[in-house]
């Protein structure tokens, strides 16, 4: 049902005029008044209650439309803005950067701990080697030169000459339907003050286990071969050439790593295949990062694994524990279906998700957007995240 309009309800009265037709009230002089007797007011009044409720689903809806409309507004910007950034520089972005020296990387089990700092910023700043992340490359093309101005590239994302420029509120990364983000409160971890964002570079649905056949000897555990000998998109990596011990860069089958850049010459499933961004949901409590725009970390502002460890998950907006986000806050209604699993010094997968009701919405690498169903097939929305595994992307569900 659509709005009600001033002419709707000036046609209701004048059908109800003419319904009560006989019923009027008379002064003590017999003469008719204009004003609606007390059977009128009533009728009038249920009238209308009915009409506004059978509206309201149609309210609903629109004010729905409207803010999905401006969350792909928002897409197309940061598209331009992507597509800008590669002519200058050569490259898209990346998803975050380290310090140049590299980071030791632990030996032993199946999943990359906190010491390669894919659970994001340090609490104590002195020990936090990002330095920025993608989003915040991507500012100057988005007219918010002054903020990216303030950035200082010499110290981590989470020291304290970083905080007036990771506050603040930045309206192209800022879903209207994402109610955290729009009014939550910001993300207090490693230095705190950090303003919420609704997008998250995709990185790839990739496995925790590297292709690297030539690693030192402490590594191998890591290899796929010993750890996921069958499986695909497993996650690439470079040592350091002075410390064989250290990862300079570790990307996996999206469009960006850490300290690694891709071009529009690496998609070889081409730029209408391949997703850039996916939408993100911020996190519900001042502890919980998910959804940081300017936090370089899994979950902050990077989509990863899309719940690839998760029994049934991987879907947007999976019920299933498709995040797997350091200090993330477990809803207290399951309903919300935002679930995560919280474990010390890991952040190792979260999935797109968003408040649309039946789905998210996607950026490609060509600048196109596309509502994607929360039941769209699995091996598609895995395809779709990869960027040269030339695998199908038929988006049927």
């Amino acid at each position: 049902m659509s709005w009600l309009t001033s002419r709707d309800i000036i046609a209701t009265l004048r059908l109800l005029r003419m319904i009560a037709g006989t019923v009027s009230c008379k002064t003590k002089l017999g003469v008719p008044t204009s004003g609606f007797s007390l059977v009128e007011l009533m009728i009038v009044i249920s009238v209308v209650s009915l009409l506004l409720a059978l509206s309201f689903p149609a309210i609903i809806s629109a004010v729905s439309s409207v803010r999905r409309t401006q969350c792909q507004s928002n897409l197309r910007q940061i598209g331009l803005a992507l597509s800008s950034y590669e002519v200058v520089h050569g490259t898209y972005p990346p998803a975050g950067v380290w310090s140049p020296g590299g980071v030791v990387l632990a030996t032993g089990g199946p999943f990359l701990p906190g010491t390669v700092d894919l659970s994001g910023p340090k609490s104590d700043w002195k020990q936090d080697r990002f330095i920025s992340g993608f989003f915040i490359h991507l500012l100057p093309n988005l007219e918010e030169q002054q903020v990216f101005q303030s950035w200082n590239f010499d110290t981590p994302v989470s020291s304290p000459e970083n905080l007036a420029a990771r506050s603040t509120r930045i309206a192209a990364f800022t879903c209207p339907s994402d109610r955290q983000a729009v009014s939550g409160a910001p993300c207090s971890l490693a230095g705190g003050g950090w303003a919420r964002g609704s997008y998250g570079v995709n990185a790839g649905p990739s496995l925790p286990c590297l292709v690297n056949s030539d690693l030192p000897s402490a590594m191998k555990a890591w290899t796929c071969k010993s750890i996921y000998p069958d499986l695909p998109n497993r996650l690439g990596i470079e040592v350091s050439p002075l410390h064989p011990l250290t990862v300079h860069e570790l990307w996996g089958a999206g469009i960006a790593g850490l300290n690694k850049c891709f071009s529009s010459r690496d998609i070889r499933d081409g730029l209408s295949k391949t997703v850039a961004i996916d939408e993100l949901r911020a996190g519900l409590t001042a502890s919980d990062r998910r959804g940081t725009w300017a936090m370089p970390a899994i979950g902050a502002s990077v989509t990863f694994a899309h719940g690839q460890f998760s029994p049934g998950g991987g879907r947007p907006n999976s019920c299933y524990s498709s995040d797997r986000v350091q200090d993330c806050t477990m809803p207290s209604d399951m309903h919300t279906c935002f679930p995560c699993e919280s474990i010390a010094g890991i952040s190792a997968k979260a999935n797109a998700r968003s408040e649309h009701p039946g789905g998210v919405n996607v950026l490609y690498l060509d600048g196109s957007i596309d509502f994607i169903s929360d039941m769209i097939d699995l091996n598609t929305w895995t395809a779709m995240h990869t960027r040269d595994a030339q695998d199908s992307t038929d988006r049927g569900e």
